[in-house]
């Protein structure tokens, strides 16, 4: 196989699925004396620590390709050495070229079809070295890698439970850069004044590893003794945790909603000048980062009307958006977050904007499942930022089998959700038991029964 007959193979990382576009877009790095091919670099799509910076380049060195297919070229996770081993090369041909060396561009050409190879030759063709001088081929044998048959099935439809660098709402889907539909899937904090505790990679680190979630929504309250509630200094320590938060997520490869959690408060209106000046300050701390989500006002309830969210949604979305152009932004409906068919009807003219639902499966059945399959079918952007399996006050029954109604109705939209809530506080909506005091670690028998039906309903 010629290097040109690669051009339009697209390359893609086995273990999450990320798609980082064709092998045509990359420079090929190769020895022109013997031939053999470094690896590829090319302009990455969304940078692997949540950085906007779309300039940036990513190195593939050749040992990580694990098969090249029909109309692809799968590869493992990049992990920190090898991206180091791959500067190294890259510094190597520089220091070549400087001395005489050539470094090749890959052409772009059609590509016709190829069966799945595991073993071949790539012929390249280095450039002249003057004007006059007849091209000399190089023929390279390829070394591949036995690759193991569950890691070259790849997922085509709605992609979950990974990291999909910075997202854009499409279509009424949360899209990753490709457009391709992707969901994230996690736990929402219970209030910050309460459980401080929990923020910490060590937590945030057992948890991924335990349910496999995306996601970690960090709630904090604007009253009962919330933001709100207290002096500058108190602001700052809540500041300080929801900074220690994002950074604790951010190493962790996983998204993190900001909220701003208004409750016994019931109008977001009624604290929209703290709000404007904290999302203020959020969205120029987090401009650089693409893993953080900005949620507005949690459940506007009691008289709050649709248009007294548009109103305050119009002057807090402004200013995060004047530090930060596309990071996505959820906005609370009324109702404690049920009337989202006021958003279809009334929807708010922004980009990167969706929609919060949040149900608990003993108290909102068909009727609110109802709402929402209407307002996804006329393709509103929904995010379910928080859900419980328990009555909508956090504690009383647990209904297992509303709750798998819900899961399954969020499965086939492909929908986001974090379940509420991660804490040890003795209601059962709680995912931990009360009697547990660990913050991470805990064993299965430690796990609440919420706890343990979201285990299943993750796959563990």
């Amino acid at each position: 196989m010629r290097l040109s007959e690669l051009a339009e193979k697209e390359l893609i990382e086995v273990e999450n699925g990320i798609r980082y576009g064709y092998l045509s877009e990359s420079e090929c790095l190769f020895d022109t004396k013997t031939g053999k091919i470094y690896g590829f670099e090319l302009e990455a799509p969304m940078r692997l620590s949540f950085m906007k910076k779309k300039e940036e380049t990513m190195f593939i060195p050749w040992e990580e390709i694990l098969l090249i297919g029909e109309d692809r070229i799968l590869f493992q996770k990049i992990q920190k050495k090898k991206y180091v081993i791959g500067l190294i090369f890259i510094c190597a041909l520089i220091c070549g070229w400087v001395c005489g060396c050539t470094r090749m561009y890959t052409e772009n050409e059609t590509m016709s079809p190829e069966p799945e190879i595991t073993a071949g030759e790539v012929e390249t063709t280095p450039e002249p070295e003057t004007a006059t001088s007849e091209p000399e081929t190089t023929v390279v044998e390829i070394e591949t890698t036995t690759v193991q048959e569950e890691n070259t099935m790849m997922t085509e439809e709605v992609n979950t439970m990974g990291y999909y660098g910075t997202l854009h709402v499409e279509n009424g889907k949360l899209c990753d850069a490709y457009n391709n539909a992707v969901a994230l899937k996690g736990i929402s904090t219970a209030g910050l004044q309460w459980f401080p505790q929990y923020v910490n990679k060590e937590t945030f680190a057992f948890l991924k590893e335990a349910t496999g979630m995306n996601v970690i929504r960090l709630a904090m309250y604007t009253a009962e003794g919330g933001y709100c509630h207290k002096d500058a200094n108190g602001k700052l320590e809540m500041e300080a945790l929801i900074d220690k938060g994002v950074k604790a997520a951010t190493e962790l490869d996983l998204y993190v909603v900001i909220d701003w959690h208004i409750l016994s408060d019931n109008n977001p209106n009624n604290y929209k000048e703290e709000a404007k000046a904290f999302f203020d300050k959020m969205s120029k701390l987090y401009a650089g980062y693409d893993n953080v989500i900005y949620e507005i006002c949690n459940e506007p309830n009691g008289s709050t009307s649709w248009e007294d969210i548009k109103k305050y949604a119009d002057e807090v979305i402004p200013v995060i958006r004047n530090n930060d152009k596309d990071a996505i932004v959820l906005v609370g409906t009324p109702t404690w977050s049920q009337d989202i068919d006021k958003a279809m009807r009334s929807p708010l003219e922004y980009e990167n904007i969706m929609y919060t639902l949040h149900f608990y499966a003993s108290t909102h059945k068909e009727y609110l499942r109802n709402r929402l399959k209407t307002a996804l079918d006329a393709g509103v952007p929904v995010f379910i930022s928080e859900f419980g399996v328990s009555e909508a006050s956090g504690d009383g029954e647990i209904n297992k089998y509303e709750a798998e109604q819900w899961l399954s109705l969020m499965e086939s939209y492909g929908l986001s959700y974090c379940i509420w809530n991660l804490s040890n506080k003795n209601e059962s909506s709680s995912i931990v038991m009360a009697g547990c005091n660990k913050t991470a670690g805990w064993s299965y028998d430690e796990w609440s029964v919420s706890g343990k039906w979201f285990l299943e309903a993750m796959g563990k």
